[in-house]
């Protein structure tokens, strides 16, 4: 069984596209007392590393119930307070590089990461800003693009075109999420103005596209999928 992790306010067509593919869709927990722009975001509350789900020690209950035969690991610093602190996280991860502000990444989730290759940002917001692929990144935030230059794939794309529930936009990252050679998109990534960069950069490493609406691209947080 596949499970897709989605900010409960997410557009019902996401939801419903997801389980029309297969996938038992969870709604992320609610994290209360943080930025609600963000409060829903599966990315805020948890992270895939290799097979196990590190999770927000106040949100492990809630997702043991939801979720069945999952190798669960509780981080050690709760989601609260406000931005930076509650980005611990919010690592973007592709394939055995990492990249955050390491300054704010949960002890746990460090302790993972040994043999990572660890680039460290300024950017908190990093999986929020970054799609992940094996091996490549696609990001519009020019600081991550340049700190990954050389030690990754990097497509630098163009900020805007994405939506962000109480902000002026979004971003690709939290539009996105990547399993079994596919890429999923909250919706149509063609509307996107980089579409043909993106398109191109999946192409060149064997990736298929997969739109989840034909609405505009929405950030939610990422596309969790375990």
């Amino acid at each position: 069984m596949s499970y897709m992790i989605l900010d409960p306010r997410a557009d019902g067509k996401i939801f419903e596209n997801a389980e029309k593919l297969g996938f038992t869709v969870i709604p992320a927990d609610y994290i209360k007392g943080i930025d609600e722009t963000v409060a829903g975001h599966p990315d805020m509350q948890l992270v895939k590393i290799g097979q196990a789900l590190v999770v927000n020690p106040v949100s492990l209950e809630y997702y043991r119930k939801a979720m069945k035969g999952v190798n669960f690991i509780s981080g050690k610093r709760a989601v609260q307070g406000k931005y930076p602190e509650y980005v611990a996280y919010n690592i973007a991860l592709a394939g055995k590089t990492a990249i955050h502000n390491f300054k704010y990444t949960d002890e746990t989730v460090k302790k993972l990461l040994k043999g990572f290759n660890l680039i460290n940002v300024k950017q908190g917001y990093t999986k929020c800003s970054v799609c992940t692929l094996p091996g490549g990144i696609i990001t519009s935030d020019r600081g991550v693009a340049e700190s990954c230059e050389g030690k990754i794939d990097v497509l630098k794309i163009r900020q805007g075109g994405i939506t962000l529930y109480g902000k002026d936009y979004g971003f690709i990252g939290g539009t996105s999420g990547y399993a079994d050679g596919k890429l999923y998109f909250t919706g149509n990534v063609k509307l996107h103005s980089d579409y043909e960069k993106i398109k191109k950069f999946c192409e060149k490493k064997c990736i298929e596209i997969v739109c989840l609406s034909n609405d505009k691209l929405a950030d939610i947080g990422s596309i969790i999928i375990i």
